[in-house]
């Protein structure tokens, strides 16, 4: 990792102008690679040019505009070794224009971005306050699924419910909470962007809550509805014989290679649900992909961290095939409020609880901000070939600059392959 500190002299009186400076970074034991790194203030930006190599999206001479951000960190990613590097602006398919490299690897040794409870890119209701202060403590996402998946979004958190008699994403503390996208229209996103990109998606399902007959966990008969509904995803990927027992162990190539995209559907409900009317129909048990997911339950960002990072170590000491997801989000403490406090004789109470409570804590975007900048320096330069985590899980996933991030890891792990 290489720092370049830039700014432009300012002084009471001087005025703005057109002005610039660069800086040249020649890549040893290469043909003459080199990246070109332009500094300008008027506009403020940063731009990167690719001299003599090219990475997938971005052909040799490519100029990449990073923005500028004052007294703040701007990345440039740039991996791999000569003919296959990988760099900051990647494609939207990323998985298939890296196959080359990604293919043969099994997927316990992918690392790929995830988002945290991807159905709420939306708040399509919300329980006992306003969509808009709700937001403030139940909003994960800011892009529905199709546009988490163009960002390069490849895990998909999802907590089903039902509400008003249909299936719909959902994120609740107890009966605090708002309801998400529809299925439906997850469904609908998915195929739309598995029609044009060839990408492994894995969509996970837990929790699964129904809010119209009382608030109590989906029966038997619900979920079977739900994966009905599923039935209607294109692109199901259905393993079978010895292969299913745990296919993290299959290459990406299994998946994908054939230039088709391949959905998977992990079940994590409770012990009761039985998916034995859907077999080979592509919908899979947390047995057959299992996840360690451990998150810190902290809304302090440096005990996250450190905990995230230690818990990842730990893990890569065992000879465990399971994913490992680092879950790189703070756990929020929405106020004590219930659909009760929202009728009208408990309102001015409910607003004494909000006015108390908003002055102390950050929303989840604010959250999120704080976090997701740090994975650069403190979750980057933690990574190796033997402590690596399969899934980056985060908040308001807005730009596909993660999935740099995530094939730097990759590419650190094929360097020591």
């Amino acid at each position: 990792m290489v720092s370049v500190y830039i700014e432009f002299k300012q002084t009471t009186g001087r005025t703005q102008t057109k002005t610039n400076g660069y800086c040249l970074y020649k890549f040893k034991k290469t043909r003459s690679s080199a990246i070109h790194i332009e500094a300008e203030d008027q506009p403020a930006n940063i731009t990167v040019r690719l001299q003599h190599f090219d990475t997938p999206n971005n052909p040799g001479g490519s100029y990449l505009p990073l923005g500028w951000q004052q007294d703040g960190t701007i990345y440039f990613v740039l991996s791999g070794v000569e003919g296959q590097y990988s760099s900051s602006n990647p494609p939207r398919d990323w998985m298939q224009q890296n196959l080359s490299k990604l293919g043969s690897r099994p997927l316990h040794k992918i690392c790929m971005p995830g988002t945290h409870e991807a159905g709420m890119g939306i708040l399509s209701r919300s329980e006992a306050l306003p969509r808009d202060i709700m937001a403030h403590f139940a909003q994960t996402q800011s892009l529905k699924i199709l546009g988490q998946l163009e960002m390069g979004s490849r895990y998909l958190d999802i907590r089903p419910c039902i509400s008003s008699g249909e299936f719909w994403a959902g994120h609740y503390d107890g009966k605090l909470g708002a309801r998400g996208q529809k299925i439906s229209s997850i469904i609908k996103d998915i195929n739309q962007f598995t029609a044009q990109c060839a990408e492994l998606i894995i969509l996970n399902l837990s929790g699964g809550l129904q809010f119209d007959k009382g608030f109590r966990q989906l029966k038997q008969s619900e979920w079977s509805l739900l994966l009905v509904e599923l039935m209607d995803l294109d692109h199901r990927f259905i393993s079978t014989g010895h292969e299913e027992d745990n296919i993290s162990l299959l290459p990406l190539s299994k998946f994908i290679g054939t230039g088709k995209a391949a959905v998977v559907v992990v079940v994590e409900g409770p012990e009761y649900v039985n998916l034995s009317g859907f077999h080979n129909k592509g919908f899979y048990l947390p047995s057959q992909l299992d996840i360690c997911d451990d998150h810190s339950d902290t809304d302090d960002r440096a005990k996250m961290v450190h905990d995230q990072v230690q818990k990842m170590r730990n893990f890569m000491r065992t000879s465990d095939k399971r994913l490992f997801l680092v879950s790189w989000t703070l756990t929020h403490q929405p106020p004590s409020l219930t659909r009760e406090d929202s009728m009208s004789g408990n309102k001015l109470q409910s607003l004494d609880v909000l006015n108390i409570w908003q002055p102390n804590h950050k929303s989840i975007r604010e959250q999120a901000c704080s976090v997701n900048k740090r994975l650069w320096k403190d979750l980057l330069p933690n990574t190796s070939h033997v402590a690596f985590p399969n899934i980056v899980y985060i908040n308001f996933m807005e730009s596909r600059e993660y999935v740099a991030l995530v094939m730097a890891i990759n590419d650190k792990l094929l360097m020591t392959a």
